[in-house]
């Protein structure tokens, strides 16, 4: 059993301990929890990611070419959906995705523009 005054001392440092309190902070205690992060709300999980992200990206943007707006938006729902695969994939082998896979889905992507190109009526 806890003493009266334990338990008043507990009550005391409760009072200081206020968890985050800026925005960054609130920010990484979001994220305390996350194992695997397949079913996170964040897209990039950490900032180390970030760059890795970028360059991800910027392959389907290179490979797409969007011209206008609702062609960026596919793109970078494309881009994302991607990713989250491969983060179930890393997920599922447990280790980093292969690069080749990486380059052979972005050589399918380019090959579907080509294709979108060629037929007028899409």
């Amino acid at each position: 059993m806890v003493s009266d005054r334990k338990r008043e001392a507990n009550r005391q440092n409760a009072k200081r301990s206020t968890g985050p309190r800026t925005p960054g902070g609130k920010t990484r205690s979001a994220q305390n929890a996350i194992k695997h992060g397949l079913y996170s709300t964040f897209l990039v999980l950490s900032d180390a990611d970030l760059p890795e992200w970028q360059t991800f990206k910027t392959g389907f943007d290179e490979a797409f070419n969007p011209e206008d707006a609702a062609e960026k938006i596919l793109v970078e729902l494309i881009a994302a959906t991607a990713w989250r695969a491969r983060r179930a994939l890393n997920v599922e082998a447990g280790a980093k995705c292969d690069p080749a896979l990486i380059r052979a889905l972005l050589s399918v992507f380019a090959e579907l523009r080509a294709w979108k190109n060629m037929d007028s009526s899409w």
